[in-house]
């Protein structure tokens, strides 16, 4: 029989992470995908079209696809982003249009790389590894609240004070997010 703490080990191990690149420019999807080569699996597509086929038939932590200049492809990421955002992080490569980008983030994307894309390698890379980042801490935290829910009686009966820190971080992840704005009032 395992134990409660093992199985909580185990759940924030993860899995292979998995990632889709869907971006027309082979220069640009060529640069993403190396750029998340070292993280996990990294498929690359090249259109929307076959990016969002996929998307409905696999599972990915992490999507970075185009937004089409035109909306003629009948294909809009940012229409499927919003069903999406449980399973798979869609970061979209746009031009920096503050309409574009707005569009984006409200339909809940989880982030929009501008065009021109850095020219440093280095740089984009730390961007693509943020962002996977983020994916992997918010997928890591709910398998180890869902194995949590199914060991908490096991856990509160060994270790007391850990299953009680596991109830209020549960409890925080209930809570209604905090939003700053730093600057002016104006900003705000």
């Amino acid at each position: 029989m395992r134990q409660p703490i093992d199985v909580l080990r185990n759940a924030a191990r993860g899995g292979q992470e998995r990632y889709l690149v869907g971006l027309a420019d082979p220069a640009e999807r060529q640069r993403i995908a190396a750029a998340l080569s070292g993280e996990g699996f990294v498929l690359e597509v090249e259109s929307i079209s076959e990016a969002l086929a996929r998307l409905a038939d696999e599972s990915f932590d992490l999507a970075v696809l185009d937004v089409p200049e035109q909306r003629s492809t009948g294909r809009d990421p940012l229409a499927a982003s919003r069903e999406l955002r449980p399973f798979t992080d869609v970061v979209l490569i746009a031009e920096s249009d503050p309409a574009v980008c707005g569009a984006a983030f409200g339909r809940e994307v989880a982030a929009v790389l501008p065009r021109p894309l850095p020219e440093v390698d280095a740089l984009l890379r730390a961007y693509v590894k943020r962002l996977v980042g983020f994916r992997r801490s918010r997928t890591r935290g709910q398998l180890v609240l869902n194995a949590f829910a199914g060991i908490r009686a096991e856990l509160g009966a060994m270790d007391g004070s850990l299953a009680d820190e596991l109830e209020e971080l549960i409890r925080d992840t209930h809570k209604a997010p905090s939003i700053v704005v730093l600057g002016g009032d104006e900003l705000g």
